[in-house]
């Protein structure tokens, strides 16, 4: 889905009329955020599959040593993915200041210091916002709150605009210590690259979210909603640890989305078939005696 939605803003931004440069640095920064992403997300899934397959998993015969071995390049090879992260990461700087095309971050990270606090204190008031969405009630609705869609939503969205504020300011206080523009940035690579990764994860939870509510059918549906909830869950479990550092996720909230990611996984499991038949693989592609059902 979110290949689908890079070849759409592709043809946009070539026949847009007004404003070019912008719709075409922020599909730059996309398709750089997207590749990273998909190259990562390609080499963790192999390894999984892998090792869930036992020593079947590392016969030569079923490729999937092979086809690390392929996929591992991609995440260096067109556009080291930390260096696409960093591209990314200064777009989205960009976006909120085209002086940012200057390198001049003062300016930049006051405004979006500034822009990012503000819309969270008019959007989203903190007691309300943490009271509604994720506080943990003992004994009470266990796994309701947790798999609601606009709930996933706010919380990636929190993540992103949390990560970018904090860039902001980190970058801004080491310009105050009159250390140049480039060094700056330098020094908080690693923030900025975990800034660029929570921007593309939401991209890709907001493009997901729409195609499974406009699916036809109850069946689809329902399946493309249970994945999106899902790779949500999943993604928020990853770095709950990050959420619980910053007041968006309790401890007993935080359990709950562990117990919703098995309990998604669970019932997922009966249509595990069809939905790797979805993909359309033709045999002989495959190719590997461990796909063949006997």
């Amino acid at each position: 889905f979110g290949v689908e939605q890079l070849i759409a803003d592709y043809a946009r931004a070539q026949t847009a009329s007004k404003d070019q440069g912008k719709a075409r640095r922020q599909l730059e920064g996309f398709a750089a955020g997207l590749k990273a992403a998909a190259t990562w997300h390609a080499t963790e899934t192999i390894q999984m599959c892998r090792e869930a397959c036992g020593g079947q998993g590392y016969l030569a015969v079923n490729r999937l040593a092979a086809l690390k071995a392929d996929t591992e390049v991609f995440t260096t090879f067109e556009g080291d993915n930390t260096v696409l992260m960093l591209l990314l990461a200064r777009s989205l700087l960009t976006d909120y200041r085209v002086q940012f095309e200057d390198m001049d971050w003062v300016k930049t990270s006051r405004y979006l210091a500034g822009r990012v606090l503000s819309s969270l204190q008019e959007a989203t008031p903190a007691g309300a916002f943490l009271d509604v969405l994720f506080q943990a009630v003992p004994g009470r609705g266990e796994g309701t709150d947790v798999r609601r869609r606009e709930v996933h939503l706010e919380a990636f969205r929190f993540r992103e605009q949390h990560l970018l504020a904090g860039l902001g300011r980190r970058i801004k206080r080491v310009l105050d210590e009159g250390v140049g523009s480039y060094e700056a940035f330098e020094r908080h690579g690693d923030h900025a690259v975990a800034a660029a990764r929570a921007h593309v994860d939401l991209m890709l939870l907001e493009r997901f979210s729409q195609v499974a509510e406009r699916a036809r059918g109850a069946r689809l549906k329902d399946t493309l909603g249970t994945l999106c909830d899902l790779f949500a869950l999943s993604r928020i479990e990853r770095d709950r640890g990050w959420f619980q550092e910053h007041g968006f996720l309790s401890g007993g909230r935080s359990k709950e989305v562990v117990k919703a990611v098995g309990e998604l996984c669970a019932e997922l499991r009966p249509k595990a078939g069809d939905l790797v038949a979805a993909f359309g693989i033709p045999d002989a592609v495959l190719a590997a005696p461990i796909t063949v059902q006997g």
